[in-house]
């Protein structure tokens, strides 16, 4: 689920303050086991986006860049025992992480106030190590990159 504010200028380039909200579940898998655990994310980020097309165009196609903060929040049952607990645990806590996006898409008019949106975000950020906690002498990093489809309506005065 997303929502958004954005501001168009007079010409191609427009700003966007986000929040962007997921469901799913973090996961573990190894030589076919495997665990999970319920979470959630929030995402709150500013976007630039360039237009290729004029406001007044019926299809503008557009791409967008930002950053902001994403948090992962672990919404499990924590049980005394996690398959591949010798790797890592999956944790009943939240982690506030740095957050750089880009993405592209159509903006389509359906009529003066009303625009149809079709979008693809790459959301990006540092490893979240409070929520998936290495195990002892186990070593975790790198980036979560997440590609996320979308369709919506924006509506405007």
């Amino acid at each position: 689920m997303s929502a958004w504010l954005d501001n168009h200028s007079a010409g191609k380039w427009s700003g966007e303050v986000r929040y962007d909200y997921g469901r799913g579940n973090l996961a573990l898998n190894q030589a076919g086991t495997s665990a999970t655990f319920a979470a959630e994310t929030h995402a709150m980020h500013y976007d630039l986006q360039w237009r290729f097309a004029s406001q007044e165009a019926a299809i503008q196609p557009f791409v967008s860049g930002g950053a902001g903060i994403k948090i992962y929040r672990g919404t499990g049952t924590e049980e005394v025992y996690q398959p591949l607990s010798n790797f890592a645990l999956l944790t009943k806590v939240q982690d506030l992480t740095p957050l750089a996006v880009g993405g592209g898409g159509l903006r389509v008019r359906l009529s003066d106030h009303i625009t149809l949106r079709l979008e693809v975000h790459d959301y990006l950020t540092p490893f979240p190590n409070k929520v998936i906690v290495p195990a002892s002498g186990a070593k975790v990093g790198g980036w979560m990159q997440d590609i996320v489809p979308s369709v919506g309506l924006s509506f405007a005065n």
